[in-house]
């Protein structure tokens, strides 16, 4: 080789690492019990960016994402959220959907669905089941989480008046048993749900640590307020006059009685232990619960 030979060219690459895009989570459900359990949780882990509903488009000013307009039935808010308005939806928890047509709009590009059923609800149970059979049909990922009875319903729902001013539990349920089990415990569930790289793909039921009647349910509250909490089971038919009294509308009170009408045959006397297994942490307990939150429940 002469001396006037150039050495070689060394063409050195750089690969730039590009910071991964957050997910982009949608939660339906307004500001309902798991939705805004779900949302705080979700901003504390930071990992994740939420695009927040509701009727109103506005939700509580410490959360800095977005708030959509969207309503189930009103089909033209679906478009500002599905669309490309906001940049798109990666996953979504859904909260009640009215319908399985209404969800159709969904689809685009939608990678996962962590939807909220109920332990009662299998995939044969009316329109709860046609979505959890929508939702597994589709060919991405799923979740559908299924609870039993929140321990929040004595605390924030419908039984909330009535301990306060009655010192009474109403249920349809009799003697029946089921495993309580609390909103953080829920969403707990719900966060691993939407966020882990590997998706369950499955149903989970969400039970609670221990199997309690009403009544055991309304002693534990005595035990804590230091005063007499009973429990009145009533018939089908009263209960449902009870529920609507109470303002919810005829078609869900009748759910709602159903539904403890199968509790009272045994059908929801199990637990398990999907909580530990998925959060890693041990379910919490319904006296633990009351203690937390035993102010809600004290009368002047």
């Amino acid at each position: 080789m002469g001396s006037d030979q150039h050495p070689p060219l060394i063409h050195i690459v750089r690969r730039i690492r590009r910071k991964p895009q957050p997910v982009r989570i949608l939660i339906t459900g307004g500001w309902g019990t798991t939705a805004r359990r779900l949302a705080a949780l979700l901003h504390s882990e930071g990992n994740a960016s939420l695009i927040l509903t509701s009727r109103h488009g506005r939700v509580p000013a410490r959360f800095k994402h977005e708030c959509v307009t969207f309503d189930w039935f009103k089909e033209e808010t679906y478009e500002g959220v599905f669309g490309n308005a906001y940049g798109g939806v990666d996953r979504v928890y859904l909260v009640a959907p009215p319908t399985v047509e209404v969800m159709k709009a969904m689809k685009q590009g939608v990678t996962r669905f962590v939807f909220l059923s109920g332990s009662l609800f299998d995939t044969s149970t009316g329109v709860y089941g046609k979505v959890h059979r929508y939702i597994a049909s589709l060919g991405v990922d799923y979740c559908v989480l299924r609870p039993t009875w929140f321990m929040e319903n004595l605390s924030e729902a419908e039984q909330l008046p009535n301990i306060r001013r009655e010192n009474r539990v109403y249920s349809g349920a009799e003697n029946g048993r089921l495993a309580w089990v609390s909103a953080d415990d829920i969403v707990a569930v719900a966060a691993r749900a939407l966020m882990n790289v590997k998706s369950f793909n499955t149903d989970v039921l969400i039970l609670g640590p221990e199997l309690l009647t009403y009544d055991q349910v309304a002693d534990r509250l005595s035990s804590a307020l230091g005063r007499s909490i009973v429990h009145v089971s009533l018939p089908r038919a009263r209960f449902v006059e009870h529920l609507m009294r109470m303002g919810f509308p005829q078609e869900v009170a009748e759910m709602f009685a159903d539904l403890d009408t199968k509790i009272s045959q045994g059908a929801d006397d199990r637990t398990s232990d999907a909580i530990k297994t998925i959060t890693g942490r041990e379910p919490k307990a319904l006296a633990d619960f009351i203690e937390e939150n035993k102010s809600v429940w004290m009368v002047p």
